[in-house]
């Protein structure tokens, strides 16, 4: 229950993530036709296109860096690397328990172990007891 409710929230942090970069490309975009607008007044023909040009590859550059950063946290990326974080959780939690039982076991064994021994003392030391009280009988 808990793990969907993670994954759920993931989701949206996911959508959260991808609709600001989409808002970092639009400004970006906005703010390379205002400077292509003003910077080409007074300039040739030639010079105008040279520097569409430069502009055009700088925004395409910049754009992906934008996809490739998203393209990370994708849907598949962030639930993918929860899912091996979980799993390696998981799996230290299982080893872990693994140990804890083993142990428990060992802890048992001695402990029947000391009970047994308790035992035979304790028999010992009644036929003593029996012993001794006959001997003074």
């Amino acid at each position: 229950m808990k793990a969907d409710i993670d994954v759920s929230s993931k989701q949206a942090d996911l959508e959260k993530r991808r609709k600001e970069e989409i808002k970092k490309v639009e400004k970006l975009c906005k703010k390379e036709q205002n400077e292509v607008e003003n910077a080409d007044q007074g300039k040739t023909p030639e010079e105008r296109v040279a520097r569409l040009k430069e502009r055009i590859k700088k925004s395409i550059l910049e754009m992906q860096k934008v996809q490739k950063k998203t393209a990370k946290m994708g849907p598949n990326g962030v639930i993918a690397e929860e899912t091996k974080k979980i799993e390696g959780e998981l799996q230290n939690q299982v080893k872990k328990c693994g140990v804890l039982k083993n142990l428990c076991n060992s802890m048992l064994e001695k402990n029947f172990e000391l009970y047994l021994k308790h035992e035979e003392v304790m028999a010992q030391e009644r036929e003593k007891r029996q012993e001794l009280s006959e001997q003074f009988n």
